[in-house]
């Protein structure tokens, strides 16, 4: 059932512009032809067209995104017997491009996704974690590959679990209609889309979204403390199976439907899932919040003609989604995005890519109120930083983790000594710093896609 009745595609504001001022002058020459009396006036000179890059190429872009699906679903460690929890997963990603070291950029959907859908991390896409039960909105400002693409003629339409894009986030803008019930990739997506697919014009082409939910349900009250681990595993092997069987029926009705050979298919996890692994996840006190099993994602890519096939060891983010189909394209990435095309650490082996940022916000009770903690972490393959940020005192905890040596983030390094890490990433994590201690105002990646410095309230306690 569709959850809204599909828009009408949203002209690009320069011609909006155009289209009123027009309007304007044809009034003005409409009076002096009825006779109004004194001098026509002379008609103003239209503004200048807005110069827009024009596509080289048009190729149909397939987003699917899967909720709590962790990395090592779909990776089993060198030299284990055991099968991908995901097999679906774990083909595509072996036929085509498979990115080895790719981060999301929130342990939650929602912002997640519009990091997928703007090539922005959360504090510039609007969509953060809110601190208490109101929902967060993606800035207008901010254009969605959707709004991009329908501006290009394409058709566009997501088919989505309820709660992910709706109205009152904004992340629909541009999905020319937003399917809810019925329509999730493990119950009755692949039908709706085949069903969708079959109605629309041969040849024009199409951006379409679809995403699935593994997610951990809450552990029922009833499973005895010794046994919630366990519990946990069980029911993520269980969604993840359902979910890994929807995708294959998806994949299945895209290749009946013949699409061109130039399609675009992006295969992501928007957040992994933490199965209770952890008997103390207290570490900076972030409760789990940034830790590998929930932001090391797997991530592939079919881009024929643009992308090889093969695994890439370069670090990446789900932010480079929207500027690698741009580029596939022929076009620049955009203003404001943070991400940057994958096809040179695509095609250089020796490329070791570049720090992502993820975020993440928390609401702790305590006795003299509720305090806010602001989560980051600062990504790459070999190194990782965290910090967290308590709004009450302003003050911060920060910790820097050797992901070759301890994978599972058990032994925290001195996060001053980030002498061992790359010129980069100390230069983003200063970037993270100064946003904590309130000498900038915009947290960006700023090693991509420059910044916008500013004070912003009083600086916090220097970090211990």
């Amino acid at each position: 059932m569709r959850s809204r009745l599909p828009a009408a595609p949203t002209a690009p504001r320069s011609l909006c512009l155009r289209t009123s001022s027009l309007i304007g002058l044809v009034a003005l020459l409409t009076l002096a032809a009825c006779g109004d009396p004194g001098e026509t006036p002379k008609a103003a000179p239209a503004p200048a067209a807005t110069k827009r890059p024009v596509p080289t190429a048009t190729p149909s872009v397939i987003l699917i995104g899967l909720a709590g699906v962790r990395f090592d679903d779909v990776h089993v460690p060198a030299g284990s017997k055991d099968a991908p929890r995901m097999p679906t997963f774990a083909a595509f990603a072996r036929d085509h491009t498979d990115f080895l070291e790719a981060q999301s950029t929130a342990a939650w959907e929602v912002p997640s996704v519009a990091s997928v859908l703007t090539g922005t991390i959360p504090s510039n896409s609007g969509v953060r974690g809110a601190a208490d039960a109101s929902r967060p909105v993606m800035i207008p400002a901010n254009d969605s590959i959707a709004e991009m693409l329908q501006r290009e003629g394409y058709d566009t339409a997501a088919f989505v679990p309820g709660g992910v894009l709706t109205f009152a986030n904004q992340l629909d803008q541009g999905f020319e209609g937003a399917w809810t019930e019925g329509s999730r990739l493990e119950a009755g997506g692949p039908e709706a889309v085949a069903t969708w697919l079959a109605a629309r014009p041969k040849g024009k082409p199409f951006c379409l979204l679809v995403l699935g939910d593994a997610t951990l349900p809450p552990v029922p009250a009833d499973v005895a403390d010794a046994n919630r681990a366990a519990w946990a595993v069980n029911a993520h092997e269980a969604r993840v199976e359902v979910v890994d069987r929807g995708l294959a029926a998806l994949l299945a009705v895209l290749e009946k439907a013949a699409l061109a050979p130039d399609t675009i298919t992006v295969l992501f996890s928007d957040h992994g899932d933490a199965l209770l692994e952890r008997s103390s996840p207290a570490i900076l006190g972030r409760g789990g919040g940034l830790f590998e099993e929930q932001v090391h994602v797997p991530f592939a890519i079919s881009a024929p003609g643009v992308l090889g096939k093969g695994a890439v060891r370069g670090s990446c983010s789900l932010v480079d989604v929207l500027p690698t189909v741009r580029d596939a394209m022929g076009l620049p990435p955009g203003n404001g995005v943070s991400g940057r095309s994958l096809r040179p650490l695509a095609t250089d082996p020796s490329a070791s890519g570049l720090p992502a940022i993820a975020e993440e916000w928390r609401r702790v009770a305590t006795d003299s109120g509720p305090v806010e903690h602001r989560l980051y972490a600062v990504r790459t393959a070999a190194f990782k930083w965290v910090a967290d940020f308590v709004d009450r005192p302003p003050t911060w905890t920060e910790a820097l983790f050797d992901l070759s040596a301890d994978p599972q983030e058990r032994n925290p390094l001195d996060a001053k000594d980030l002498a061992r890490t790359s010129k980069e990433f100390a230069a983003q994590v200063e970037i993270v710093r100064d946003v904590l201690r309130g000498t900038r105002r915009h947290l960006t990646n700023e090693i991509v896609s420059g910044y916008v410095a500013g004070a912003s309230g009083s600086a916090p306690k220097k970090p211990n």
